[in-house]
């Protein structure tokens, strides 16, 4: 594989950039790490999130039309709709997609994540995720199930159905009565990340310490632990939450290239900075690299998830050129290449990793000035919505769409700092 070639950056940009407080981004990336993420329980989503009748939150930017808005995800909502009692069958809540019965509303906006296509609709179950510390957006997620038949993969069929209805109603209320403290959710990961996982792509290390912890602390009914323990994934959701949460911290910080979200629906992918925490920044997005081959099995989905969250809080891929990690996940050069010149735009590293290092606070001027972007690691689906999950790969968004948020930045400094 080739490297991308790196862009020009305009004489404006540098301009811009030595415009930029300096002391904000100290202090955005001080709050970020301040951050203490821990899971404090689980709520049924129309509980602790005020989300219109009759619409789902899905990954990433806004939709701009209905037909915007991929297959997978209209398939996850379809099961969304028949699980809620907005439809009596898939072909029903399809045709009600179409006729915009059914509202799509970016999870963003409730501090909600969701990894790939999936969707969070009222009535289904949400982990909750607080920053102990108080700085940190509360934020929420959908229970993992796994890789068989999660709706995350996309798909709308009887499976995925009995599976949200299993989660929903028998595990999820048990597993909220089992939740009695806080568990602190980074000394797992810092523990996980030694033994090999990267806490986006592997998290197997992560959700057996947490199954252990668990374990120890309260008695786990035979279901719960039994799920888990076969959930491999269970960690990753709780984990994207746990990297918004973070990064929200820094959320506010006037003149701050901080990158607080990083997201996408499948057809297009956005940024938020910590000077505008409420903007999007958009650019078209394109299907992630292949890993492990030449080419997919069938058309792949362009980029989608709010599982970007993690890469930029400094963990997934940005970890891979780390010596801990290079030994567990193989690379070719390119790979390699683009690893390490991602993770220089990472600025601080965080300190509650202790036995390995990772850095995070993903500096978006650092970014523009280097033309080095970040890489991510994304499972990638089948476009047209039929086959679920078909591989893994790497994604690299356009600089284009960081440097357009600098210059919104710019644009809304004020005029003294601009002649400081």
């Amino acid at each position: 594989m080739k490297s991308k070639p790196r862009s020009r950056i305009p004489a404006s940009q540098t301009k811009m950039q030595a415009a930029m407080d300096e002391s904000a981004l100290t202090r955005g990336v001080e709050r970020i790490c301040a951050a203490e993420p821990a899971w404090t329980g689980l709520a049924l989503a129309a509980e602790r999130i005020t989300i219109p009748d009759r619409t789902v939150l899905h990954a990433g930017p806004p939709y701009q039309s209905l037909d915007s808005i991929p297959a997978p995800v209209r398939n996850s909502a379809a099961v969304a709709a028949v699980y809620e009692g907005w439809a009596r069958d898939f072909e029903s809540a399809l045709a009600a997609i179409v006729a915009g019965e059914i509202c799509f509303l970016p999870s963003r906006n409730f501090d909600v994540v969701v990894p790939l296509a999936a969707v969070v609709s009222p009535g289904m179950w949400v982990q909750i995720v607080e920053d102990q510390s108080g700085q940190g957006s509360t934020t929420y997620s959908p229970i993992n199930a796994g890789m068989d038949h999660d709706l995350r993969f996309g798909l709308a069929n009887p499976e995925i159905l009995t599976c949200l209805h299993k989660i929903n109603n028998l595990l999820a209320p048990q597993l909220r009565d089992m939740i009695s403290t806080p568990i602190d959710l980074i000394p797992i990961a810092d523990q996980a990340l030694y033994l090999g996982d990267d806490c986006h792509g592997s998290c197997t290390h992560a959700t057996r310490i947490l199954h252990e912890q668990l374990k120890r602390s309260v008695c786990l009914s035979k279901a719960v632990s039994s799920f888990i323990s076969n959930t491999q994934s269970f960690f990753l959701n709780l984990w994207i939450s746990a990297a918004r949460c973070m990064l929200s911290a820094a959320q506010g910080e006037q003149g701050c290239p901080l990158v607080t979200s990083m997201a996408a629906n499948g057809g297009t992918f956005g940024i938020q900075l910590a000077a505008q925490p409420d903007i999007w920044h958009v650019t078209n997005s394109e299907s992630p690299v292949p890993r492990g081959k030449s080419a997919w099995s069938c058309r792949p989905l362009r980029a989608v998830g709010d599982s970007p969250n993690v890469e930029a809080a400094g963990f997934g891929a940005m970890t891979w050129s780390g010596k801990e990690r290079r030994e567990r996940h193989p690379m070719n050069q390119a790979e390699l290449a683009w690893c390490t010149q991602a993770a220089a735009s990472l600025m601080s590293p965080h300190p509650r990793i202790t036995h390995t290092v990772v850095r995070t606070g993903l500096n978006a001027a650092h970014i523009a000035k280097t033309g080095h972007v970040p890489v991510i690691s994304l499972g990638v689906l089948d476009s047209q919505g039929a086959n679920g999950l078909i591989g893994r790969g790497l994604y690299m968004p356009s600089l284009e769409v960081f440097l357009t948020a600098l210059k919104s930045i710019e644009a809304n400094v004020p005029a003294q700092k601009k002649h400081d």
